[in-house]
């Protein structure tokens, strides 16, 4: 009666890497970014932990969607390279938010802003791509 609906991975595996970003996007890093863009103070030992691991799936995730790895058409192609210029972003996010703390750096925060402002309208994007092609995910 109270079981918990159980959420299929994604067969393609363009879909499956966004599925992945999407989990380490919203479950680890979205919170440490809101907090620093409102200029809340961040726990740099925590964060440095959690920014490995992430930066670590972020290295197997982009090898595992290289063009030598995974052969796929040219609409899929696109949004391939759109997953891995998102991952960058994110990844320059991640170099700005490690070590000291963002309180009272303008200019950082402003650029985190702005990546995280792209971010967003690329995952969008890649949305819309991702039903042209008709992935199992988007």
């Amino acid at each position: 009666m109270f079981l918990r609906k159980k959420t299929e991975k994604p067969k393609s595996p363009i879909g499956l890497v966004l599925y992945e970003y999407d989990e380490n996007y919203n479950k680890k890093i979205n919170n440490i970014i809101k907090i620093a863009i409102s200029g809340g103070k961040l726990n740099s030992k925590r964060n440095s932990r959690i920014f490995k691991t992430i930066m670590a799936d972020f290295q197997k995730m982009k090898a595992s969607i290289s063009k030598e790895k995974l052969k796929v058409d040219y609409r899929s192609d696109k949004a391939r390279d759109m997953i891995i210029e998102m991952i960058e972003s994110l990844e320059k996010i991640i170099n700005a938010l490690d070590g000291e703390g963002l309180i009272g750096d303008d200019k950082k925060i402003s650029t985190i802003k702005g990546i995280h402002q792209e971010i967003k309208e690329k995952r969008d994007l890649i949305r819309t791509k991702l039903k042209d092609v008709e992935s199992d995910y988007y």
